[in-house]
C-alpha cells in the first residue's frame, strides 16, 4: 500500500518527491501536482478538439491543435528530468501560449468551448512560473490578443469593436485578478516563512532536547541537539519511527518501560507530566540528569493529535543542589557543635561563679576563679576560630610579617603546653635543624597559631604517657638567598586517622568523626584555618597517618631572611619587662576612659587600680569630647570605645583631633573595642587613633601600651629639661 502511494505521489510530482517531509517543500509539491494534472487534462482536451476539427474538414487547424496538444504533453516530461523547474515551466507555457495565440486568429466566433482557452492563459502562466516570471508571457499574449481583435484582415474572422473590447477586457480582468491573488498569497507565504524560520532557529539552537510526535507516536520533528547527542547524521533516518524505537537507542528496557507508562498516563488523563531521570544519551559512559516534560496536544474537538517532549539537562543544577544540601548539613552540624563548644565553657563560668559566690573558704573561691579563667580562655579560643574562619571565607585574612627569633618562638610554644603535657604525663621533644636560620621574617603570630593548633591536636588525641614531637628543618640548604623554605613536622603516638577520615581533613565546617568530636571536643575549624595560613605563607600542609599508629602533620613555609648586618628588629619578640616598671611610668598620669558599658569601665579601673593613675570616666563619645575640650592639657592618654550611643568613638576621635590645641594633635588615643578585623583596625587609625586593643581586654597588652606611650612622654620631658640643667651647671 505504501509503495503504491509513493509511486502515485512520485508520478504527480514528476518524480521529484515521494512525500512531504518538510513544510518548506509544500509549495513546490503542490505546484507540481496541480501543473501535472492541469496540463495533462489541457493536452488531452486540445488533442480532442484537434481531432474534432479535422473531422469537420478543418484539417490545418485541427493538425495544429494536435501538434500543440502533443507538445504540451511531451513537455510535461521535461519536468521529470534534471532540467530546472523554471526552464521546464517556460517551455510548457510557451507551447500553451502558441496554442492560445493561434486560437485568436483561427477562431471564427466567440461562442463555444474554444473561446475559453485564451482566458485561462494568465492563470496558467502566473501559477506555473510565479507572479514575476508568469506576468511576462501573460502580457505578451495580451498584446497578441489586442492586435488580433482590433486589427482587421489578420484573422479569419473580423471582430467588431464591441467583441474586441469584451475579449480584451475579460482577458485583462482574469490577468489582474490572478496577479492580485498571487501577490497576496506570496505575501502570506513570506510571512509564514519568516515565522517558520524563527521557529526553526529556536529548534536548531535550543540547548534542550525537543521532540514532536504525531498521534501514532511517530517522530515528526526533533531539535538538532538530539541528533548530535545520539550521533545521528540525518533526521530522515529516524523520521516517522515510533518514539519507543528511537528511545531504545539510549534507554535501558526498565527505564523505557517507565517512560512509556508516564507517557500513556499523560495521554489518557490529558495532562502534562514532568519527571526526572538519569540517563546516558550518547552512550558516553557518563550519565546526565534530565527533567523530562511530556505534553499531549489536542485539537478543538479534544482529539489527541500528538505530543511535545522536552528533555532539560539538570546535571549542573542537581550537582549544585547536592553541594548546597551537603554544605547546609555541614553548617547545621557545625552550628550544633559550636553551640556545644560555646555552652560548655559558659556552663563552667556560670557554675563556678555561683559556687564562688556561695563559698566562704578563700581557697575554694580561688579554685573557682582559676576554673573561670580557664573556661574563659577556652571560650575566647572558640570565638577566635570562628572569627578567623569568617575572615578566610571573606578573603580578609592577611599576614603581618615581622622579624623574630625562630628558636625563641618554638620554645615559647613548648612552654605554653607544659601544664597540659604534665596533666596527661606526655612528653614533647623539640628538634630544630642547625641549618634553620636564627631569625626569619614572616607572620610570627599566625605561624604560632598553626603550630599551636597542631601540637594541641596531638596532645588531645594522644593517650596518657604518649610522645609528641615538634621538628623544624630547612629544605633549601644553607643558601645565600633572601628566602628560606622550612618544613615543620608535628608527630604523635595517638589514635591515628583512617584514610577515609583523612579525605575530610582541612575542610571547613566538617568533623572527620562526630563521635570523636563528642569525646575530645573542638570546633573542627583549626585545620581549615591552618591550611589557609600555610597557603598564604607560600607552603602546603599534608598528613601521614595510620589508624591506631599515630599521625604526622607536615607543612612547609617560605620565609624571608633579614639582611646580613641589619639591626635585629624586636617587633616580633615578646616584650619582657617588670610590672613595676609599668607602674612607675604610669604613676600620676591622667587617663580619660570613654566607655558606655559600666561594667567595662569598672574592669579597666580595677585592672589599673595599682598603677596610681587618675582615671576620668566618660559614658559616650560626646562626654569624652566635652571633657577633653574643657582642659586638653589635663589628659595624658585616652581609652576610646568604638560603639557608643549618640556619638561613637570614630566621630569623637575626629572631633578631638580637629580641636585648635597642640595637645589635641598629640594626645595618644587608644581604641578599646571588640571589633578586631583588619578593616576595623584600619578604620581606627584612619579616624586618628594611635593604637588598638581588642576585647576581651588582655592585661599584659594593656599595660604594654601604657608603658609604650608614657615612657615616650617621660623621655620627651627629660629632653626638654636638659637645656635648663646645663644652664644651671654653668652658673
Amino acid at each position: 500500500m505504501k509503495l503504491a502511494k509513493d509511486t502515485i505521489f512520485s508520478l504527480l510530482t514528476s518524480g521529484k518527491y515521494t512525500g512531504i517531509h518538510d513544510e518548506k517543500d509544500m509549495d513546490a509539491v503542490i505546484r507540481l501536482i496541480v501543473l501535472n494534472i492541469t496540463y495533462t487534462i489541457v493536452s488531452v482536451l486540445i488533442i480532442c478538439i484537434g481531432v474534432s476539427d479535422m473531422r469537420s474538414r478543418l484539417v490545418e487547424q485541427g493538425l495544429t491543435q494536435l501538434i500543440i496538444g502533443f507538445l504540451i504533453f511531451l513537455n510535461l516530461l521535461l519536468l521529470r528530468t534534471e532540467l530546472p523547474f523554471k526552464v521546464g515551466g517556460f517551455i510548457v507555457i510557451a507551447v500553451y501560449g502558441v496554442f492560445c495565440g493561434t486560437s485568436i486568429f483561427a477562431q471564427s466566433q466567440l461562442d463555444g468551448f474554444g473561446g475559453l482557452w485564451i482566458f485561462s492563459y494568465p492563470l496558467m502562466s502566473i501559477f506555473t512560473l510565479g507572479l514575476t516570471s508568469g506576468l511576462i508571457p501573460a502580457l505578451l499574449l495580451f498584446v497578441v490578443v489586442i492586435v488580433g481583435t482590433f486589427s482587421t484582415g489578420l484573422t479569419s474572422h473580423n471582430y467588431t469593436f464591441g467583441e474586441a473590447v469584451i475579449v480584451c477586457g475579460v482577458y485583462f480582468f482574469v490577468l489582474a485578478l490572478t496577479a492580485i491573488y498571487e501577490y497576496v498569497r506570496s505575501m502570506k507565504d513570506r510571512w509564514l516563512s519568516r515565522q517558520d524560520s524563527y521557529m526553526n532557529m529556536v529548534f536548531e539552537n535550543s540547548p534542550d532536547i525537543i521532540l514532536l510526535l504525531d498521534k501514532n507516536g511517530g517522530l515528526v520533528y526533533c531539535a538538532d541537539i538530539f541528533l548530535q547527542k545520539l550521533n545521528i547524521h540525518s533526521f530522515d533516518s529516524i523520521r516517522k519511527l515510533h518514539y519507543t524505537e528511537v528511545f531504545s537507542k539510549f534507554c535501558e528496557p526498565a527505564l523505557l518501560d517507565e517512560i512509556i507508562r508516564f507517557f500513556k498516563t499523560s495521554e489518557t488523563e490529558q495532562i502534562p507530566v514532568v519527571f526526572e531521570r538519569a540517563m546516558d544519551l550518547g552512550r558516553e559512559g557518563k550519565e546526565h540528569h534530565y527533567e523530562i516534560h511530556f505534553t499531549p496536544m489536542h485539537d478543538e474537538a479534544n482529539v489527541f493529535q500528538g505530543a511535545f517532549i522536552l528533555f532539560h539537562d539538570t546535571t549542573e543544577i542537581t550537582k549544585t543542589k547536592q553541594y548546597l544540601e551537603q554544605a547546609s548539613m555541614a553548617k547545621s552540624n557545625f552550628l550544633a557543635n559550636m553551640s556545644h563548644e560555646i555552652r560548655t565553657p559558659l556552663n563552667a563560668i556560670i557554675g563556678m561563679a555561683t559556687i564562688a559566690a556561695n563559698a566562704e573558704d578563700l581557697k575554694r573561691k580561688n579554685y573557682c576563679l582559676d576554673k573561670i579563667n580557664g573556661a574563659s580562655n577556652q571560650l575566647l579560643g572558640v570565638i577566635n576560630d570562628i572569627l578567623d574562619m569568617s575572615k578566610i571565607e571573606e578573603g580578609k585574612l592577611e599576614l603581618s610579617c615581622t622579624e623574630f627569633d625562630f628558636s625563641a618562638m618554638m620554645q615559647r610554644i613548648a612552654n605554653l603546653f607544659e601544664f597540659r603535657l604534665g596533666e596527661k604525663n606526655q612528653s614533647l621533644a623539640v628538634n630544630i635543624d642547625p641549618l634553620v636560620p636564627a631569625r626569619v621574617i614572616t607572620d610570627e603570630q599566625r605561624l604560632t597559631q598553626v603550630i599551636t593548633n597542631l601540637v594541641g591536636n596531638s596532645i588531645k588525641f594522644t593517650p596518657n604517657g604518649g610522645r609528641i614531637g615538634l621538628e623544624a628543618k630547612r629544605l633549601d640548604g644553607n643558601g645565600e638567598n633572601d628566602t628560606c623554605v622550612m618544613e615543620l613536622r608535628v608527630t604523635d603516638t595517638g589514635i591515628g586517622i583512617s584514610e577515609e577520615q583523612q579525605s575530610k581533613l582541612f575542610q571547613s565546617f566538617v568533623q572527620v568523626d562526630s563521635s570523636i568530636s563528642r569525646k575530645f571536643g573542638g570546633t573542627g575549624l583549626g585545620l581549615a584555618i591552618s591550611k589557609k595560613i600555610v597557603k598564604m605563607m607560600r607552603g602546603n600542609i599534608r598528613v601521614e597517618s595510620k589508624e591506631g599508629r599515630g599521625s604526622a602533620f607536615i607543612f612547609t613555609i617560605k620565609a624571608e631572611l633579614p639582611r646580613e648586618g641589619a639591626k635585629h628588629s624586636a617587633s616580633g619578640d615578646k616584650a619582657v619587662y617588670n610590672i613595676n616598671d609599668a607602674k612607675e611610668v604610669c604613676a600620676g598620669k591622667r587617663l580619660l576612659l570613654a566607655e558606655d558599658v559600666e561594667i567595662n569601665r569598672e574592669i579597666v579601673i580595677a585592672l589599673l587600680a595599682d598603677f596610681r593613675m587618675d582615671i576620668i570616666e566618660a559614658e559616650d563619645g560626646k562626654q569624652a569630647l566635652e571633657k577633653f575640650a574643657a582642659d586638653p592639657e589635663k589628659f595624658d592618654l585616652i581609652f576610646m570605645d568604638i560603639h557608643m550611643p549618640g556619638m561613637d568613638g570614630y566621630e569623637s576621635t575626629r572631633l578631638i583631633r580637629a580641636l585648635d590645641h597642640t595637645c589635641a594633635k598629640t594626645v595618644p588615643i587608644i581604641a578599646m573595642t571588640a571589633n578586631v578585623f583588619k578593616e576595623d583596625i584600619d578604620r581606627c587609625f584612619t579616624a586618628g587613633m594611635n593604637e588598638h586593643i581588642g576585647k576581651p581586654l588582655n592585661f599584659n597588652e594593656m599595660t604594654t601600651v601604657l608603658k609604650k606611650y608614657f615612657s615616650s612622654s617621660r623621655e620627651a620631658d627629660t629632653e626638654r629639661r636638659q637645656p635648663e640643667n646645663s644652664t644651671l651647671k654653668g652658673l
